[in-house]
């Protein structure tokens, strides 16, 4: 199973502010609980490709193509960028052990918000429990990666969507009240990159 996305993502260190949170459960009642799990990551040079281990699951994500910087004020400069994600849904993937050939647990707690969306004068959202084409997602996520990290990301599954005149203002009517911090994010890019700063920044410490 193959799936097509176009979004944005920004990193912060340190724990997820309650702040957040706070605004992330304005957006009213989850229909589906957070999603507390352990991804293992196969680290890579390359930050357009990501290779995982989720429960289970083998999962392959290749960023296809950047689509340029905008600026989303609270946010800053972002990149938005476009993926493909492909999933073999077996099951049978062993937990890696984490340390060896290269691979890199991550704690995570995600919290999802899916909607179905009709762009016409101006976007409606509905409330949908799953994802699935033509949706659009936003989501929170503590992340541990030996030290505490957490990420914010908007994204749109599926294809044939105009930057400008869609893509953008879904972005834009997703996180139009959220909260001004005092910290910028660390960096806004997909999780290979991520990964990379992440790694290094521990290596630093430990010299």
């Amino acid at each position: 199973m193959d799936i097509q996305t176009t979004e944005v993502r920004w990193f912060y260190t340190g724990i997820l502010p309650d702040e957040i949170l706070k605004w992330f459960n304005t957006f009213g009642e989850p229909l589906a609980p957070p999603d507390s799990r352990s991804d293992f990551y196969l680290q890579s040079s390359s930050p357009e490709i990501g290779l995982k281990i989720r429960q289970g699951n083998l999962e392959v994500k290749h960023r296809q193509q950047q689509l340029g910087t905008i600026d989303l004020g609270k946010f800053g400069s972002t990149q938005v960028e476009q993926w493909t994600k492909w999933i073999c849904s077996d099951r049978s993937a062993h937990s890696p052990e984490v340390g060896k050939q290269g691979w890199i647990q991550v704690d995570k707690v995600r919290y999802q918000r899916f909607y179905q969306v009709e762009f016409e004068d101006t976007i409606e959202l509905t409330p949908i429990a799953t994802p699935r084409k033509n949706a659009a997602a936003i989501e929170i996520t503590q992340l541990n990666l030996r030290q505490p990290w957490w990420t914010i990301a908007c994204e749109y599954l599926g294809d044939n969507i105009s930057i400008d005149r869609q893509f953008l203002p879904l972005v834009r009517s997703l996180v139009y009240s959220y909260p001004c911090l005092t910290s910028a994010p660390i960096i806004s890019s997909g999780y290979p990159e991520w990964l990379t700063i992440a790694t290094k920044n521990f290596s630093d410490s430990t010299e």
